[in-house]
């Protein structure tokens, strides 16, 4: 299951945001759970609990922290680089500062469904099944490696 984190200080647009991204993940059949916040700082706080998110959808100017401060949060505290980050944003002159944290796309406000759909199936044809789970047993006896693996979604 894909865990989708979006993050607008507008509750009407991160709920259209939700709303888009739910319903393209229903067209490209991809299983996601989608979860919503109006603040960064609350964010954070759920990061550093050890709550995570294969994709980040971020305004880059919230009224309680910044898009770029979450990004700094998914990249250098909590060492998350497997994580895409899409910026949502109507503002310019943050593409350097953007630069830093590799983001996966970047969505200009207003936005409508097709670039939330567009953005997902590109998504989905990167990275596809990598986020099923590989679990990989092993036994080490007398000098010998004995090694099984599996393949189970998460």
């Amino acid at each position: 299951m894909l865990k989708i984190a979006v993050c607008d200080d507008d509750e009407k647009i991160c709920n259209l945001l939700e709303n888009y991204i739910n319903d393209s993940c229903r067209i490209l059949h991809i299983e996601a759970e989608t979860e919503s916040f109006i603040s960064g700082k609350v964010l954070k706080r759920k990061l550093r609990e050890r709550e995570n998110y294969q994709i980040y959808f971020l305004d880059i100017e919230l009224a309680d922290d910044t898009g770029i401060s979450v990004s700094d949060c998914i990249r250098n505290e909590i060492k998350d680089e497997a994580a895409q980050i899409v910026y949502v944003s109507g503002k310019d002159g943050y593409d350097r500062q953007l630069f830093a944290f590799r983001p996966f796309n970047f969505i200009e406000k207003p936005f409508d469904q097709n670039m939330v759909t567009a953005t997902l199936e590109k998504y989905n044809r990167i990275y596809g099944k990598k986020n099923d789970i590989f679990l990989l047993n092993y036994i080490c006896l007398f000098n010998y490696l004995f090694i099984s693996s599996q393949m189970s979604a998460k």
